[in-house]
């Protein structure tokens, strides 16, 4: 894939483990910073209350409704012996996110050469995106460390094939799966590329030995996505164009609107001059590294995009998987530039993806503050109402706080069925607090929740928290 003439000088050759160490170090900081003070989101919550289930009440959630990140749990439920802090129980998702910074200067020193492989790993090491993805209790980080293995794999398989590099490809590419179903179309990504290989170059007996082991090992997964189907995306919104704008600003500067927005357009200015280098030689094996990346980038969007015509699946973070391709790209168009333009822009890069960072350090959601005001708050017999999954963040606290059996003796009558009974909430209770987070889908349950409980309660205290507010009603009755 790489030229003789793209490779580093001599200079560079010489001082490459030092940068790549310094890439590495600073990764390394960013993803420790405010690593156990961070508040985590619902779905980080979400994974430590599955992580903590016994055996039985674990096997058979996963068998109902959440294999999804199967692997990733069966890790953490391993890993909350050496810890259960939040820091601790964050750190595999950072070691993770930390080694992906070398593997993805491996991918780059092999498509393009060392000098490109050093910007994509400087690229990485700074993007907000995969720093937040480093600090979540989720399987992310770990998926795209192996998304990069299994596209290393997949193209030395393709220019040099040898059994070892297509078995070593089968196995990783099948635990990508296992830890987020929606590795499949990257996978899928992978294989399509194939269509602008020349015929001859394919390795056939490899691709028909490696494809149907593959698919044996995902029917499993594709077998419960097709049957498993509960409503477990029922909060994914419906497909609009615009979603493809956010999952660009996400790529680029983890979601920050004004740092993002000059981030991407930065980006694609890069992305350009990479597209026309390659379509400027006449080196067949460059161009189809081009493409083989464009369509690692391009075709899990627009699928989803596509698919979430028939169930709604278009989401920002699910899409984490074509960021390896994205930042490939981007570190080839830097790696292109000319002294004159790099030494200006590396600090306008630097100084925004830095900046995109500290804001992607920001609570997503604060629960922590939420729940703790609750709890601390509450007193026994209190009724709490919830909206969508909002007694997982109260349970984990309520563990956290007091253990597994302290705190105020609540009552907890659900959502959203004990919403309509609201009115008659004061005949039999004295204080109702309602936790109150909204879903990306618009619930018409909520007003009606809300303003019922208005009727029939003043509303002693309201505290608004990051995408949370909580509401203390209290009947003024005798």
């Amino acid at each position: 894939m790489m030229s003789a003439c793209d490779d580093a000088s001599a200079s560079l050759r010489r001082f490459t483990p030092l940068l790549l160490a310094t890439i590495v170090a600073l990764a390394t900081v960013l993803r420790l910073l405010y690593l156990g003070s961070k508040s985590p989101w619902l779905d980080e919550i979400s994974s430590v209350t599955f992580a903590r289930l016994n055996w039985p009440a674990f096997w058979q959630l996963m068998r109902e409704r959440e294999a999804n990140m199967l692997l990733y749990y069966l890790v953490l439920r391993g890993w909350m012996h050496v810890g259960n802090s939040e820091f601790v129980l964050r750190l595999p998702s950072v070691v993770a996110g930390v080694a992906t910074v070398p593997a993805i200067y491996v991918l780059g020193r092999e498509f393009f050469g060392r000098r490109t492989g050093l910007f994509c790993a400087a690229l990485l090491a700074v993007n907000a995106a995969h720093t937040r993805a480093s600090q979540w209790m989720r399987s992310y980080s770990v998926l795209v460390l192996l998304i990069v293995v299994s596209m290393l794999l997949f193209a030395r398989g393709v220019e040099r094939p040898t059994r070892r590099t297509w078995g070593l490809y089968v196995v990783v590419t099948a635990l990508a799966l296992y830890f987020h179903f929606m590795a499949g179309l990257l996978i899928a990504a992978q294989w399509l590329s194939l269509v602008f290989l020349p015929r001859r170059r394919w390795p056939i007996r490899h691709l028909a030995i490696a494809g149907i082991t593959l698919l044996t090992l995902a029917a499993p997964a594709a077998i419960y996505v097709a049957t498993r189907n509960v409503g477990q995306l029922n909060w994914v919104a419906n497909p609009r164009p615009i979603e493809f704008y956010h999952f660009a600003m996400f790529f680029a500067g983890g979601g920050g609107k004004v740092v993002g927005a000059l981030l991407l357009a930065i980006s694609i200015a890069l992305m350009v001059i990479a597209a026309r280098q390659a379509y400027g030689t006449a080196a067949q094996s460059r161009e189809w590294s081009f493409l083989f990346l464009f369509v690692c980038l391009a075709f899990p969007p627009l699928a989803s995009f596509l698919l979430s015509f028939w169930k709604p699946i278009f989401f920002y973070r699910y899409l984490i998987i074509s960021l390896p391709a994205f930042i490939l790209l981007v570190g080839r168009g830097f790696s292109l530039l000319r002294t004159r333009w790099l030494l200006p822009l590396v600090p306008v890069i630097l100084g925004l993806s830095l900046a995109a960072v500290a804001i992607s350090y920001r609570p997503e959601e604060d629960w922590k503050r939420a729940c703790t005001y609750l709890l601390t708050h509450a007193q026994n017999n209190d009724v709490v109402l919830y909206s969508g999954r909002g007694s997982e963040p109260l349970e984990y606290y309520r563990w956290r706080l007091f253990g597994d059996s302290g705190g105020p003796r609540l009552r907890s009558t659900g959502y959203p069925s004990a919403g309509a009974r609201g009115k008659l909430y004061a005949h039999y209770f004295h204080r109702v607090w309602y936790l109150h987070f909204p879903s990306f889908v618009t619930d018409p349950k909520i007003q009606e929740v809300q303003s019922n409980l208005g009727e029939a309660f003043p509303v002693r205290h309201e505290s608004k928290f990051k995408a949370i507010t909580v509401t203390l009603y209290e009947s003024t009755a005798p």
